[in-house]
């Protein structure tokens, strides 16, 4: 009694306890109950997995080549699941985060800036300035690259 399972196993479903089995000559008796722990692929929109060399066995798991899905930046880090079935975890991966930009020839005063995030960026209501034109596509702003300002196009200096 008191015996349970080793890091990276645990209780199969159905099993709550390690059982002994008597040996009927000299030896080791047998114990069951264990089995290794599978973890389960998260479905985060952060991390790209394609292409990933992954072990989802906690004894020996591993989830490598893993990288930022676009729209986002950083490192992305895998830590294995603590129960049978359930998911592993990936951190590290953050939405790229656009800034306003300071260009020349557009008015912001009536921007809505519904989201600034690369995923899911949203920036309406940029207009021009007076002296400047508004081009027949009418002005757009896009999001980023990578954090810093998004882009505007549309406005044209009038030129006499």
């Amino acid at each position: 009694t008191g015996v349970t399972c080793a890091d990276g196993y645990d209780f199969p479903a159905g099993t709550t306890e390690v059982t002994f089995t008597v040996c009927d000559t000299a030896g080791p008796y047998t114990m069951a109950g264990c089995a290794s722990t599978v973890c389960v692929r998260p479905t985060e929109a952060s991390v790209d997995f394609t292409g990933i060399d992954e072990d989802l066995n906690a004894p020996t798991f591993k989830a490598d080549g893993l990288v930022c899905a676009a729209g986002y930046s950083g490192t992305p880090t895998p830590t294995v699941c603590t129960a049978a079935e359930t998911t592993y975890t990936v951190t590290g991966c953050a939405a790229i985060e656009c800034t306003r930009p300071a260009t020349a020839g557009f008015d912001f005063g009536a921007a809505v800036e519904t989201s600034l995030q690369v995923p899911s960026f949203d920036v309406t209501g940029v207009t021009c300035m007076t002296g400047y034109a508004t081009a027949t596509t009418g002005v757009t702003a896009t999001a980023c690259a990578t954090a810093g300002a998004y882009t505007v196009a549309g406005c044209t200096e009038f030129s006499c």
